[in-house]
């Protein structure tokens, strides 16, 4: 059996032919735009503690892992909440105040402004809106004294929008905190030279391409895959379907032609707990209930019996076993469409009979 398949476009199989570009294992940057050469790694009396929002991970122009490989013993965690992280907890237990947080906020101070300094300090890295995600989830971290600054000069993150002026990249808030609370800030400016070379590479090879978007277009990801069907395909040689229909007559048909109602409103059907569902062609199924009708029609042995079991369809995907009964109902078909019909005529054709019988309760049945 051939099966069409729908032609890729040009550019997907040009892409599927281009060799892979080589990549540089230690910033994880194509070679290309590689910045290990401009990384100087610098010394430290502060042990720095990253913790990366796994979103921020991905992004190609973060300066996280730039500023942990230009820090000597700097160490970087990522995940969102750190409650149960052994090493993130440890530190938020130590309220002796060798440890400290930079993140910005009414309680925090100015580096010059500490009784001493730290001997840890933990940077919270991603977008600032990820970066309040993260504060809020981690209350542990609370208790710790806060570092907030004013940058001293502006900055030179000018490949990504920030909400503020005074907003800075991780490298450059790391670099100018540290200089200020060692007393040394030209030690750490080797740090921002892969920084400022990362922003001209980008901002060149963007006069190339004066045309392309500011943000990559977002990607159209699979949905996950549900649980339930990852169920049922694990245990695909046991799975059978079952369909079946019923033949339930309405309660309400004396009611109604008591008072007088149209036809269609006698072929209503009724539900097991005496709830009315009218189906009109087009219209949303309306669930209606009287209580004084179905007290009128209760009294009526012969339109309170319960549904009965017409028709019933089992298959087993795995071998496409296939089973089909159809079963004489004991009273006529209460199906008002024009569907019932033919459904009806294929039961009592089955039978032999052209008219269906007034009490029947021999189940016909066909195996296919």
């Amino acid at each position: 059996m051939l099966l069409s398949r729908r032609p890729e476009p040009v550019q997907q199989r040009q892409a599927d032919l281009t060799p892979a570009r080589a990549l540089c294992l230690r910033c994880l940057r194509p070679a290309t735009a590689c910045w290990c050469a401009e990384l100087t790694p610098v010394a430290s009396a502060t042990r720095v503690v990253f913790l990366q929002h796994p979103r921020e991970s991905r992004v190609a122009i973060g300066t996280c892992r730039m500023a942990h490989l230009a820090l000597a013993g700097s160490e970087l965690h990522r995940g969102v909440s750190f409650e149960l992280h052994p090493r993130v907890r440890a530190l938020a237990a130590d309220t002796s105040g060798a440890v400290a947080v930079l993140y910005p906020g009414d309680d925090a101070r100015e580096p010059e402004l500490l009784a001493r300094p730290p001997r840890t300090l933990i940077v919270l890295d991603g977008t600032w809106h990820q970066a309040r995600a993260m504060w809020q989830v981690n209350p542990a971290l609370h208790r710790l004294p806060r570092i907030g600054f004013v940058p001293s000069t502006p900055g030179n993150y000018r490949i990504r929008r920030e909400p503020a002026l005074h907003c800075r990249a991780t490298v450059e808030a790391v670099a100018e905190v540290l200089g200020r609370l060692e007393g040394d800030a030209e030690r750490f400016r080797p740090m921002l030279r892969a920084f400022d070379r990362m922003v001209e590479q980008h901002l060149f090879y963007r006069r190339l391409r004066p045309n392309q978007a500011w943000r990559r277009r977002k990607r159209h990801r699979q949905p996950r895959p549900s649980p339930v069907r990852m169920a049922l395909r694990a245990r695909r040689a046991d799975l059978v379907v079952v369909y079946g229909e019923a033949n339930a007559h309405s309660i309400r048909r004396n009611a109604a032609a008591a008072r007088g109602g149209s036809s269609a409103e006698r072929a209503w059907p009724a539900t097991a707990d005496g709830a009315l569902v009218r189906r009109a062609a087009g219209d949303v199924a309306q669930v209606r209930r009287d209580a004084g009708d179905v007290a009128l029609v209760r009294r009526s042995a012969g339109d309170v019996a319960p549904p009965e079991l017409v028709h019933l369809v089992a298959c087993r995907p795995a071998t496409g076993e296939r089973f089909v009964s159809v079963i004489a109902p004991r009273r006529p078909l209460a199906l008002s469409r024009a569907g019932a019909r033919s459904f009806a005529r294929r039961i009592y054709s089955a039978r032999g009979a052209r008219s269906p019988p007034a009490c029947s309760a021999t189940p016909v049945t066909r195996r296919g």
